[in-house]
């Protein structure tokens, strides 16, 4: 004998438990229902978003400088194809074999979440800073820094100006 928090009961006893309901237990029933699914939809919709603001809230850090972009395109594609899961899911669509675009622009659409091309532009142009950066970087000249003793820094710039700042001891 199963135990009552894994028990699930077959296709005939709910038949019957329902055949034995009042109309006013099936409608309250068919509304807790309802109220299941909106929730269920809600909770699908607020993890979605929460991926989407993770993708597009992505700091580069030194560690990820090389890896962030690749990564940020890696974690979109995974939770688009979770969401055409979930919506096919939701909508009790058969599988297909390819994803369209079209199938996720409904699926995000369904959802209420960001556009792609949205999110792919913002990718887009924090890979065109760290483009930028990276030129920025190799073009700038190198600052040596010089403590003779005697307590006076000498900043020799790449422009060969010197100039003098006191240490405070």
């Amino acid at each position: 004998m199963k135990s009552p928090e894994t028990y699930e009961p077959d296709s005939e006893e709910i038949k019957r438990a329902e055949d034995m309901m009042t109309p006013e237990q099936k409608s309250m029933s068919e509304e807790r229902e309802v109220e299941f699914e909106i929730n269920k939809f809600e909770q699908k919709k607020e993890e979605f978003e929460s991926r989407f603001e993770d993708i597009l809230a992505r700091r580069v850090t030194p560690e990820t400088f090389n890896s962030f972009f690749d990564n940020a395109l890696n974690d979109l594609v995974r939770l688009t194809e979770d969401i055409v899961s979930e919506y096919r899911e939701d909508l009790k669509r058969e599988q297909q074999d390819r994803v369209t675009r079209e199938m996720e622009d409904e699926a995000i659409h369904y959802y209420g979440l960001p556009e792609l091309q949205n999110v792919l532009e913002v990718i887009g142009e924090k890979q065109e800073l760290l483009r930028n950066l990276i030129v920025e970087i190799t073009q700038t000249d190198s600052v040596d820094v010089f403590v003779p003793p005697g307590g006076h820094e000498v900043h020799r710039t790449g422009q060969g100006g010197d100039r003098e700042k006191d240490i405070l001891p």
